[in-house]
């Protein structure tokens, strides 16, 4: 592979990063704010419920 060729590759790939970074934007720009009934709660809560849940499924 020839520098000429080396350099158009990193260029078009440089290209196509940059085209999906600007058409492709984050989700967390449109993101919508929590649904009625979601609170926050500690990892001890989280955790205690998990393995709750985790009982029942036995």
């Amino acid at each position: 592979m020839t520098w000429r060729n080396l350099i158009a590759l990193i260029g078009a790939s440089i290209c196509a990063i940059w085209f999906m970074l600007i058409a492709y934007p984050s989700p967390s720009v449109n993101a919508e704010p929590p649904q009625k009934g979601c609170v926050a709660v500690s990892k001890q809560e989280y955790d205690s419920a998990k393995a709750k849940v985790a009982a029942y499924a036995v």
